[in-house]
């Protein structure tokens, strides 16, 4: 869930700075991309899944009671 409303802030973000450049800077149409509008959730999503299981593969693989101990 993290990861899908991150890529949807990111790529909403990113739709309006490309208006705001194409309208301000640049005084043209801009025509909104509406695979990105999909792609960019689904990114974050993919994005999400593999750094999380990136980063938990040692405490998964470790021994519970290896993972439980506390160390002095």
């Amino acid at each position: 869930m993290l990861g899908l409303l991150s890529g949807l802030v990111a790529t909403l973000a990113a739709q309006l700075v490309g208006w705001a450049v194409a309208h301000f800077v640049f005084e043209f149409e801009y025509a909104m991309s509406w695979p990105n509008l999909l792609a960019g959730p689904l990114a974050g999503v993919l994005a999400s899944v593999v750094f999380g299981a990136w980063s938990v593969r040692k405490v998964c693989q470790a021994p519970v009671m290896e993972t439980l101990h506390p160390r002095s």
